[in-house]
């Protein structure tokens, strides 16, 4: 006989039946770490609920699509495309947070993140991010938005990118409309200090994120700590017969896409202060590449140090294909500047492999540190190094890190209480 307590989740359940979200992203169908975030919550949600999900995605110009309908479970994902066109950007400012002079950068960054007036400049005059070379066509981009909003009944918008001209446009509509709506924030939470995403957000029914670090103070008494999940089953080392151990020369594996920020750079540094300690590894990326001219960069320094035998790149792969690779490799490195909730530290850490990553954002509560890997300070390249070399050295110190991290993965990331988290976040916003 089913207690009440499962009684009550069933109801709770059930209230999300025949509902509409419309989730808008800057993300591509698939490909990162929100894409695959997305794959994740809209797969057990549409299992478990009859709901629609209105999904908006990036493509380009080179790769047009139509909408498709996808059936799933007992709902369905509408998939509707956004168009962008390539645009140059040759003659924008590169982001001053990536200047070479630490003690400038951390100044000026330390600054704007908590002062209104610099946030105001650095987004007006300063800073250009070098994200994407691709923009929307706002006038083609409102129709889609109007079309959405006049063809299908929206009972909640969910925001997994806010800031910015598109997002204003999705937010106008939405109050318009007179639809909740939503934010989830998949980055470092520092962001909702900017005066432009305060405005976004300050009409919105909830506000969560990936991780519960750095929450601005106006925030935290109504901040919904999604965090995040992974399929452990698929994601398990025992499925594979070859380990890690055999390799004649150890893998160390880094996979984000190819940007500015993501510490490509980097670990090639610590990679080269290895090799002439007569410490041979070869390093392994694996991600799209959202800058071209980062990958020049990144390849012209292994062609100066002499790096090209020991470094791999091998651009998106899917998850099988990722599973694969951390089954591969020794220790998997993530010295990005600035993280939400990396979903690659928790796979790795299923498949039992250590990692290494700076503790920036969200990535304290990824891993456990000196028990399930090691946290850096943000740019401490020689205390990557000194980390690296620890787990290249130690077998017996890699297994028990292993271990550790994939009980830790079982305990906190498991899908069913993501979901649990997501149901009980939009039905806060419905008023239910």
């Amino acid at each position: 006989m089913p207690s009440l307590l499962n009684k009550k989740n069933e109801i709770q359940k059930n209230k999300l039946d025949n509902i509409t979200i419309l989730r808008f992203t800057r993300a591509c169908k698939e490909g990162g770490g929100i894409e695959q975030y997305l794959q994740e919550i809209n797969k057990n949600l549409l299992e478990n609920t009859k709901i629609t999900i209105i999904q908006l995605f990036a493509v380009t110009e080179k790769n047009k699509m139509g909408i498709e309908v996808e059936k799933i479970g007992k709902g369905e994902i509408i998939w509707i495309p956004l168009q962008e066109k390539e645009i140059n950007r040759s003659n924008e400012i590169k982001n001053i947070y990536f200047k070479k002079n630490l003690l400038i950068k951390n100044f000026i960054r330390n600054y704007f993140l908590y002062n209104p007036l610099i946030i105001l400049i650095f987004n007006k005059l300063i800073i250009k991010r070098e994200r994407s070379n691709y923009r929307y066509n706002y006038n083609n981009f409102k129709k889609i938005i109007e079309n959405v909003f006049n063809n299908y009944r929206i009972d909640l918008v969910v925001f997994h990118w806010i800031g910015g001209k598109d997002c204003e446009m999705v937010v106008q509509e939405s109050k318009k409309q007179n639809i909740p709506y939503v934010v989830i924030n998949h980055f470092i939470n520092t962001k909702f200090r900017m005066l432009s995403i305060k405005e976004q957000i300050k009409n919105a029914a909830c506000v969560g994120g990936v991780s519960g670090t750095h929450v601005p103070l106006y925030l935290k008494k109504n901040f919904f700590n999604l965090s995040d999940s992974i399929d452990i089953d698929f994601f398990s080392s025992d499925k594979f017969k070859f380990k890690n151990e055999n390799d004649i020369v150890p893998i160390i594996l880094l996979p984000a896409r190819i940007l500015y920020g993501k510490g490509h750079k980097d670990l090639l540094i610590a990679q080269d202060m290895l090799m002439k300690q007569n410490i041979i590894i070869k390093t392994v990326f694996i991600g799209r590449v959202d800058s071209q001219k980062f990958l020049a960069e990144i390849n012209k320094f292994i062609l100066d140090r002499n790096l090209k035998e020991n470094v791999l790149y091998l651009g998106h792969l899917n998850q099988t294909e990722l599973r694969e690779w951390y089954a591969k490799s020794m220790i998997v490195v993530l010295p990005s500047y600035v993280e939400g909730l990396p979903k690659v530290l928790i796979e790795a850490q299923a498949m039992k492999v250590p990692v290494i990553a700076y503790n920036v954002g969200g990535i304290p509560q990824a891993l456990i540190n000196n028990k399930t890997g090691y946290l850096v300070k943000k740019g401490n390249i020689k205390g990557l190094a000194k980390k690296l070399k620890k787990l290249v050295l130690d077998k017996a110190l890699r297994l028990k890190i292993g271990e550790s991290g994939r009980q830790f993965v079982i305990k906190h990331y498991n899908p069913k209480a993501l979901l649990q988290r997501h149901e009980r976040f939009y039905l806060k916003a419905l008023n239910q």
